[in-house]
């Protein structure tokens, strides 16, 4: 955790955060993202695993990644603006290092083979994809996977 001594340095800190616009950061399956197979959309998919349905076990990659990796997240977005007096771009360049952590922690949790293993029709219909692993849970084309990205919006 960043340390803050000395009223000079608090004030140099203070100044700076003054001049940092208001952040959101979207992780995961963004708006418009699509199969690259199919040209459906992506986030129907990634709700109806996330989730479950009426047909569908849930399979919560986005959830369990949260759960995991938010102290670390955490942990990476402070130390990555420790130094914002000294670089006015520390926040831009912490929360750009931080989107792409979390993209590839989302993406590592996808390909975690979620349980409950994949029904024998669904492993069928793989195989008849010519699917190189018809058993591993939530990915068939990879473009589930391969969605996952994040967006960085600036307020006020």
């Amino acid at each position: 955790m960043a340390s803050i001594s000395g009223g000079d340095a608090l004030l140099k800190v203070l100044a700076a955060l003054s001049d940092v616009p208001s952040i959101t950061m979207n992780v995961g399956v963004l708006a418009g993202a699509t199969n690259e197979d199919t040209g459906e959309l992506i986030a129907p998919y990634a709700a109806a695993n996330e989730y479950g349905t009426l047909t569908i076990p849930a399979r919560p990659a986005i959830r369990n990644a949260v759960a995991e990796k938010t102290g670390d997240w955490a942990s990476q977005l402070a130390s990555g603006v420790s130094n914002i007096a000294e670089d006015a771009g520390a926040v831009d360049k912490a929360f750009n290092q931080l989107g792409l952590v979390m993209v590839q922690d989302i993406r590592d949790s996808i390909g975690s083979n979620i349980q409950p293993e994949n029904a024998p029709s669904t492993v069928e219909a793989k195989k008849r994809k010519g699917r190189a692993d018809a058993s591993t849970t939530l990915i068939d084309s990879g473009s589930y996977q391969r969605a996952i990205d994040y967006e960085i919006i600036k307020g006020e």
